[in-house]
Order: structure tokens, then sequence, then C-alpha cells
């Protein structure tokens, strides 16, 4: 076993665990500013939400983005196993960037699929699963 293998996932982990604790949406924002843990992330966000986006680095957050709890961000598909023993071809994993505008609010327990593009001025209700893209102003 590799031993700085092993020590990254630590603090991996922990970094993960200290997001988790956060309880204000501002301070989950400035983190992943500081950690630069995302593709891109604007002023005045508030993620609230204490779930970790799965591929950091696949999501863009523009300005004025309010990120209510337990929503998701899902920058990758896994039907690349189903498929890989179906046909007994190697499929690869389906890595897309999500894309968030200016002036979002997204509602509780979101789920955002890859490839999404979010545009400006931007509701999503809560409990809501977007699997296509949202022009601005809806």
């Amino acid at each position: 076993m590799n031993i700085k293998g092993t020590i990254k996932r630590y603090i991996a982990l922990a970094g993960k665990a200290r997001f988790r604790l956060m309880r204000n949406g501002w301070k989950r924002s400035e983190y992943l500013r500081k950690h630069n843990s995302l593709a891109a992330i604007g002023s005045n966000v508030y993620y609230y939400s204490r779930i970790f986006p799965s591929d950091p680095k696949l999501l863009k957050l523009g300005d004025n983005v309010v990120i209510c709890t337990d929503v998701r961000f899902v920058g990758h598909d896994r039907v690349d196993i189903m498929l890989s023993g179906m046909f007994n071809k190697k499929y690869s994993k389906f890595y897309e960037p999500i894309e968030v505008g200016n002036n979002v609010f997204i509602g509780s327990d979101t789920v955002i699929l890859p490839g999404v593009k979010i545009g400006n001025n931007t509701v999503i209700g809560a409990g809501a699963v977007v699997a296509k893209d949202l022009p601005s102003g809806n």
C-alpha cells in the first residue's frame, strides 16, 4: 500500500468532513474558493448544501447563486459499467461539466445531472431533477 496515497485520501476525507460540519453557506463558499475546489466560483455565492460535488472540477458557479440544502451536482454517469457487461466491450465513463449562470436559485434536494447548463436569472424549485439545459429567465 502506498503511504503517500493513503495520507492524501485521509486529508481529502478530513476536508470533506470539515466542509459538511460548517454551519454557514457563506463559509462553505469561501472554503470552495480558498481551496480552488471548483472549476469556477463567482462572487456572492451561498452554498448551503452539505454535499460536496461529485466532480468539483467540472462545476462552474456564476455570481449571486444560492444553493439550498442537499443539492447534488453529479458530473459523471457510470452507465459504462452496465454497457460493458452487456456488450463485452469496454465503455468509458461519461464526464460532462455543469455550468450555473448568474442570479440563480437552486431549491433543496435538487439533483443536477452531467452536462447541464443553467442560464441566468433562473429559479429551480425544491426536489427537481435537472437533466437538460435551462435557458435564461426560467
